[in-house]
């Protein structure tokens, strides 16, 4: 052996003789068991990235879940939007994210980001029926088809809010009252903006405030108890089916800016106000001064509503209109109007809602006076209607409506009126979304023939 030669001096090892040993050393060294730590440390990081790998896959599936619950969630509160009103497209809005910035990165060409946009709610209304009405000397008897109208919402921020309602008419011909055609009408564009509880700008196409009835009550029969609307909060081109007149009496859709809000009275309840400025009345009552203002006058309008805390569900309020009618030339204008027309209307309702039981009670007096020959004439109209939820789908109710009409003849050119109509009627609700109503009336008139009349209507939303 190498190793166990000796020199002839002493028996040490040459150098030459260490180097073969250490030599020998390290190639023998797996053999000595250093090649068992790297082979751990190996199975070691492996086992961590197939570890890691395991709780990828499961995030991925978390997030997966997540997501699916998410888009369920977001369908439901789309859907609670349209029903449920402000509070529902709260939640929606907690939802959605705000549109991003412009972004421009050196190199790249500019894009925008844009997170999910404001949404917008539709829903559709419409009503048509069959009636019957018989006079003393004649009668009437057919179908009709009501408006068929769409609603447009959109909750555009925490304060911003649009809203855009149009609908379909059939009417008869101004001078030939047989034949009708098809009419697109603009009811409603309001953009508003909500500052406070005290403050809030509305401006666009309205329903003027006045009463109770004409504020929350549009162009949808559907969510009103009564088949027809109440005599004096006719439209200003309404249907004209059944001898009901016609209506215009009031300005019930004005173009302006309005401002409105709630304040609380310490414990004894909250007041609501209104102060609206707008074009005015049309030189004819059929007619809304959407795009322009005849004269150089504007119409104001002030209502003040109450609701005591003693009493839940109950409302008082008193308003006031004020308005310069334009002068009206022939054919248009009726015989006797020979000026423009000043008009002050003072109203007082009150409006009472609570569990099963619907009460409403509306009076106005309409001042004309007709500068061209210095006339003064008054209108008085008013209505009762009370309802009552017998069950979960029937309800019945009753309406009195008074109309006792002088100054029209100044400014609608229909004939003077003084008659009580009474109204006794049912509305089944047979679906969720379709409504039908069974109703008689029959109007005591002072001036005419009495009439009767039965009418059944089927009403719906889609």
């Amino acid at each position: 052996m190498l190793l166990a030669r000796h020199d002839e001096g002493g028996g040490c090892l040459k150098p030459w003789g260490l180097w073969l040993a250490g030599l020998m050393i390290v190639l023998s060294a797996p053999t000595l068991g250093f090649s068992d730590a790297p082979s751990g440390e190996l199975d070691t990081v492996k086992s961590q990235v197939e570890s890691l790998q395991r709780e990828n896959k499961n995030l991925r599936e978390q997030m997966e879940r997540q997501a699916a619950l998410t888009e369920q969630l977001m369908q439901k509160v789309e859907a609670l939007a349209g029903r449920e009103g402000p509070a529902a497209r709260e939640i929606d809005e907690s939802l959605e994210e705000a549109p991003q910035p412009i972004v421009k990165r050196e190199g790249e060409p500019m894009e925008l980001k844009i997170g999910r946009l404001p949404k917008m709610t539709v829903i559709g209304f419409g009503d048509m029926g069959f009636g019957i009405q018989r006079f003393k000397s004649l009668g009437e008897q057919g179908f009709y088809i009501g408006a068929q109208g769409l609603t447009f919402t959109s909750q555009i921020n925490d304060r911003l809010s649009f809203l855009l309602e149009t609908d379909f008419h059939l009417h008869a011909q101004p001078f030939e009252p047989f034949d009708d055609f098809e009419h697109f009408h603009l009811q409603r564009a309001t953009l508003a903006y909500t500052f406070s509880d005290l403050l809030k700008l509305t401006l666009g196409k309205i329903h003027t405030a006045l009463g109770y009835y004409n504020q929350a009550y549009h162009h949808g029969t559907y969510l009103e108890s009564a088949t027809f609307r109440p005599e004096i909060v006719e439209f200003e081109v309404s249907d004209i089916f059944l001898d009901r007149r016609g209506g215009g009496h009031l300005p019930t859709h004005t173009v302006g800016a309005e401002l409105s809000g709630t304040r609380g009275l310490l414990e004894v309840g909250d007041m609501s106000y209104v102060l609206g400025l707008s074009n005015g009345r049309s030189p004819s009552a059929a007619f809304i001064e959407t795009n322009r203002n005849t004269n150089d006058t504007l119409a104001l309008n002030t209502q003040l509503v109450f609701k005591p805390a003693l009493v839940d569900g109950l409302q008082v309020g008193v308003g006031y209109y004020l308005d310069q009618i334009p002068q009206q030339v022939e054919p248009f204008s009726p015989p006797t109007r020979r000026g423009i027309i000043q008009e002050q209307i003072s109203s007082a309702h009150a409006a009472y809602f609570y569990d099963k039981t619907e009460l409403i009670a509306e009076l106005y007096r309409i001042h004309h006076r007709d500068k061209g020959v210095d006339a003064v004439t008054e209108d008085w109209g008013g209505f009762f209607q009370a309802a009552y939820q017998l069950t979960e789908k029937f309800r019945p109710y009753f309406r009195f409506d008074y109309m006792d009409t002088d100054a029209s003849r100044y400014f609608t050119g229909s004939r003077q009126r003084k008659d009580n109509t009474y109204h006794l009627g049912v509305r089944w609700d047979v679906l969720p979304w379709n409504a039908l109503k069974f109703e008689y009336s029959y109007r005591a008139d002072q001036i005419t023939e009495d009439a009767h009349t039965m009418s059944m209507n089927t009403s719906y939303t889609f």
